[in-house]
């Protein structure tokens, strides 16, 4: 009979209630575009080409929507000391 040896793993929460808050404050920085190109992606799932067809754009313009957008939310986001940037587990002993 095998025994798997248990692992134990600390997960920190992805964000903290203070980071959804400065998540929110820099959707709104967003143009209306760019948030719906973001949910269209990542929130409903759509692969680029089916955004640029519903869009009448073209896929490389979702591209540089999708590109530009998480950038300015990267840079709004880490610009605000209160920003979680240690997101990652913690490493197992």
């Amino acid at each position: 009979m095998s025994t798997k040896k248990k692992v134990s793993k600390t997960v920190r929460p992805a964000f903290r209630w203070l980071d959804k808050y400065i998540l929110r404050d820099a959707l709104k920085s967003l143009s209306y575009r760019q948030r719906d190109i973001l949910k269209k992606r990542f929130q409903d799932n759509l692969a680029i080409y089916e955004i640029a067809s519903l869009l009448n754009l073209k896929c490389k313009e979702v591209e540089w929507f999708l590109a530009e957008s998480l950038s300015k939310l990267r840079d709004f986001c880490l610009s605000d000391p209160a920003f979680s940037t240690n997101l990652a587990p913690s490493p197992s002993t």
